[in-house]
């Protein structure tokens, strides 16, 4: 509920400013509170879910350089067309698709080119592979 909150206000003040860099209060406080409605679900292992968030890191590396950034968004993406409208909205959710879906793509070929050779020299190295019991 915070977070719809959140994203209520965030469109609310689009009308007075730019709101929707990722260190606006509203979208930090909306963000905080997603992490912690999902870090309440014991939702177990769950293969499908795990495959999703082990391509995380790629998804915010896609898109966390300001100029890659500027690149895909307002210009590929065409938020340019849209940026100072409440229609941005709309144009956020086919964004966030799209952005996840080249993050998982990044994350293949980063996962495939390390099993390749960055696995291979760290398979090497004793100190990093031994077992721990927990």
């Amino acid at each position: 509920m915070i977070y719809v909150g959140m994203a209520v206000v965030t469109f609310l003040m689009s009308y007075f400013t730019n709101p929707y860099g990722y260190a606006y209060i509203t979208n930090i406080v909306g963000a905080a509170a997603i992490f912690t409605f999902f870090a309440k679900w014991d939702i177990g292992r769950i293969r499908w879910i795990n495959g999703i968030s082990k391509a995380a890191f790629d998804v915010y590396f896609v898109h966390s350089d300001k100029n890659t950034s500027l690149l895909l968004m307002y210009e590929l993406l065409g938020a340019k067309f849209i940026v100072d409208t409440p229609w941005i909205m709309l144009h956020v959710i086919p964004v966030i698709l799209i952005v996840w879906l080249l993050g998982f793509c990044t994350f293949k070929v980063r996962k495939k080119l390390f099993r390749l050779s960055v696995d291979k020299l760290l398979d090497k190295v004793r100190f990093l592979n031994r077992e721990i019991e927990i």
